[in-house]
């Protein structure tokens, strides 16, 4: 099971036509009215961390990027970091609908095509 989880979390999560990080981190700087450059600077308060997870989980889900990939891309020391983040975001889309709501909505976003 250990094994099992660890590929999970290094592997990407999925392939295809999947939105590049930039689009991703443009669409929740957006989404939260800051700047994509303050969401790629570690510095800042627990909004700051929000946002920030709120970008790590996308980029998990949708540009298929691997934990230690995000890690890289937003400047974690490690991929436990990363993973800290998902398993914050997973607990809080269970009981805050008003950030499922966001992140439906980014995700929504991300999808549609950029000439609509």
């Amino acid at each position: 099971e250990l094994v099992n989880r660890f590929i999970r979390e290094m592997l990407p999560a999925r392939t295809g036509d999947n939105p590049k990080p930039e689009k991703i981190v443009e669409q929740v700087a957006r989404q939260y009215n800051v700047t994509a450059q303050s969401i790629l600077n570690k510095k800042g308060g627990r909004s700051a961390n929000l946002i920030r997870y709120v970008t790590l989980y996308l980029l998990r889900e949708e540009s298929g990027m691997s934990l230690s990939a995000i890690g890289d891309y937003l400047g974690y020391k490690d991929h436990t970091s990363v993973s800290y983040g998902l398993n914050k975001i997973a607990a809080n889309l269970k009981t805050d609908n008003a950030l499922k709501e966001t992140i439906d909505k980014i995700t929504q976003d991300l999808r549609t095509p950029a000439d609509e």
